[in-house]
């Protein structure tokens, strides 16, 4: 069981070292900032695993309060893999009404201070992002929630009647939380992860980036034109206006893809176009090149060169627009994003042309991974090779995949315990009018899950 050498003591059973590591945690003979300041977190999660399951709620509290508001993307996996979901049973939580307020308030702030510009949007924050009041109301094993977004001055705490209507308390949230330890602090956790997770799947972060707002005026331009989605060629601002003044003189916004884009919005990009004298809305990136495709396949519209320059473009923008919005938005989490911590990187990709075969026709395909720079490169490189031969390119020799991993253990040491190489296959889906906000988005929702930030 226990295993002595050169005056050290380990233990033959690893669950031993664990738990005893998480003893140390517990009882502070290991401070937790020391690790977060090493880097070290991820050689500590199954003994924080085993601290937040079977330890006391204070000693849990004060650790996983360092841990979410200095390393948010690691807390999510924590909390996710520590702390049970909501289930069926009956068990009523031991503490009070009270007490339920502020447990819950506590691990909301200690969020909320982690997620920087982002707790504007998904968290419960006045316009000086300090936290809301909070109701609560507790009903045998339920337990009820609200944020106050009224004007009254009122207490931190508020505890609700349930048999009155509260109009000030717009929306509730219920669960039975049971007796179980620190249900808290997934119970906050859900409630960012739910509303972020729907914002993702929306594509509705606040535009911060150059290609996603030319490419929604893109749409917004096809919409009023009443043009399709796959249509790429240049549109008549004069066409435009005179849409406008026929269709949309009273109207405020149009719905486009899902959103609500404000007429005056599009006006005014209209109208800096017409300073800088230009009178057509052109596509943002290239678009179909052949006047009459043998067949309906829309990827029969453009040549092979005129394909391989649209893919080249969409995902040198995809990169620099997914790096503008984690910058953005994700201050801390970014530290656990995949590609993020990766950049700088080589996209190395294999871009397929469309087969044909008996007369049915294969769409174009993208096989890539990536490869990490060293961290003082100044840029990323983008390696897609376009090929007409049939070929298995998506699993990578395994000697490619050792040099890939011998380049993640040096050019990111710190992460290399968590980092993993990685292929993507897929079918080249850029035709329609948004190819770079959707992929932008789909990496998005990739890095965000791998850490439980999106469901």
């Amino acid at each position: 069981m226990i295993i002595e050498e050169n005056g050290y003591i380990s233990f033959v059973l690893p669950i031993l070292n664990q738990w005893f590591a998480a003893k140390s945690l517990s009882e502070n003979m290991i401070n937790i900032n020391h690790i977060i300041e090493k880097g070290t977190l991820d050689y500590w999660k199954y003994p924080l695993i085993i601290l937040i399951t079977i330890f006391k709620e204070d000693t849990i509290d004060n650790i996983l309060r360092e841990i979410v508001e200095k390393v948010p993307g690691f807390a999510s996996v924590l909390i996710e893999e520590s702390i049970k979901k909501w289930g069926i049973h009956n068990d009523i939580t031991s503490l009070s009404t009270q007490e339920c307020g502020e447990k819950i308030r506590m691990t909301m702030s200690s969020w909320i201070k982690s997620l920087g510009i982002l707790a504007d949007i998904i968290a419960p924050v006045d316009m000086n992002r300090t936290i809301l009041p909070i109701g609560i109301m507790k009903d045998d094993e339920w337990l009820y929630i609200s944020w106050y977004r009224g004007r009254k001055k009122l207490p931190e705490i508020n505890i609700l009647d349930g048999n009155k209507i509260e109009y000030d308390w717009l929306s509730y949230k219920g669960a039975r939380p049971g007796d179980r330890s620190s249900w808290y602090w997934r119970w906050t956790f859900e409630e960012l992860r739910g509303k972020l997770t729907k914002i993702i799947k929306n594509k509705a972060l606040p535009i911060c980036t150059e290609i996603i707002y030319k490419e929604l005026m893109w749409s917004t331009s096809l919409k009023i034109v009443r043009k399709g989605s796959l249509y790429t060629k240049s549109i008549s601002i004069n066409e435009i206006k005179s849409r406008i003044e026929k269709e949309y003189q009273n109207i405020s916004d149009i719905n486009v893809n899902k959103k609500r884009v404000p007429m005056s919005l599009y006006k005014d990009y209209i109208a800096n176009l017409e300073i800088k004298g230009i009178n057509v809305v052109e596509c943002p990136i290239p678009g179909e090149d052949i006047e009459n495709p043998k067949d309906d396949w829309v990827w029969s519209a453009y040549s092979d060169e005129q394909l391989y320059i649209r893919t080249v473009k969409i995902y040198k923008e995809v990169i620099i627009g997914y790096k503008e919005i984690v910058e953005t938005f994700f201050p801390l989490l970014k530290n656990r994003l995949r590609k993020f911590v990766l950049y700088p990187f080589t996209l190395k990709g294999d871009l397929q042309a469309p087969k044909e075969t008996d007369g049915f026709s294969a769409g174009p395909g993208l096989n890539w991974h990536l490869e990490p720079l060293p961290s003082d490169y100044k840029d990323f490189i983008l390696d897609i090779q376009f090929t007409k031969e049939d070929s298995d390119d998506f699993h990578l020799d395994d000697n490619i995949i050792y040099e890939i991993g011998k380049k993640i253990k040096e050019y990111r040491r710190d992460d290399c315990m968590w980092l993993s190489v990685t292929r993507t296959g897929q079918v080249l889906d850029i035709f329609e009018d948004t190819p770079i906000t959707d992929i932008i988005y789909k990496w998005l929702e990739q890095d965000l899950k791998s850490i439980n930030w999106v469901d």
